[in-house]
């Protein structure tokens, strides 16, 4: 099959080299990045998409009483009939066991209000922040900006959300 004159095995397999370009540039190993699929939970990731984890330390700002956080991220390269996908998204907390309309109203509020191409949502017991596009003729750069854009928002809204909801933490 072809995407706009390039296959879609070469689109993905240039996708490929961008995300692992972009794992570089943060100083991580790409391959120690790549989740095995057998080690995902069944159902959690789509059989045609490859997978991505790793954490992205909070900048600190130069405060010394505080210490710094890291944001759990994880980036979907998925094969579609008609396009490949890449999804950066990350782990924000877990839903709260109760309050959890004025959550979703105050998720929905954030996204209509204060973001423009990343968005709040729920996977399973969590609250994400994500940002996805097809990838045709990504860049290394691209996909660095998609990573530091949902780290960025994630370790904002991270504590707020916490102390506004009684939200855990995403490792609790």
């Amino acid at each position: 099959m072809k995407l706009f004159g390039e296959s879609q095995e070469r689109n993905l397999k240039r996708c490929m080299k961008a995300v692992e370009s972009a794992l570089q540039e943060l100083g991580l190993e790409p391959g120690e990045c790549l989740l095995d699929p057998s080690e995902y939970p069944e159902g959690e990731i789509p059989d045609n998409c490859l997978s991505w984890h790793f954490p992205v330390p909070e900048q600190d700002g130069g405060d010394p009483t505080r210490t710094p956080r890291s944001a759990e991220v994880a980036i979907l390269l998925s094969v579609h009939d008609d396009a490949n996908r890449l999804e950066v998204r990350s782990l924000v907390a877990r839903l709260p066991d109760s309050n959890i309309l004025p959550l979703y109203r105050r998720l929905l509020e954030l996204n209509a209000e204060q973001l423009d191409d990343v968005a709040f949502g729920v996977s399973g017991d969590f609250i994400v922040l994500t940002t996805a596009r097809k990838t045709k003729d990504i860049t290394a750069e691209q996909v660095g900006e998609m990573i530091e854009a949902v780290a960025a928002l994630s370790h904002h809204f991270q504590t707020p959300l916490r102390d506004e909801f009684a939200c855990l933490p995403q490792d609790e």
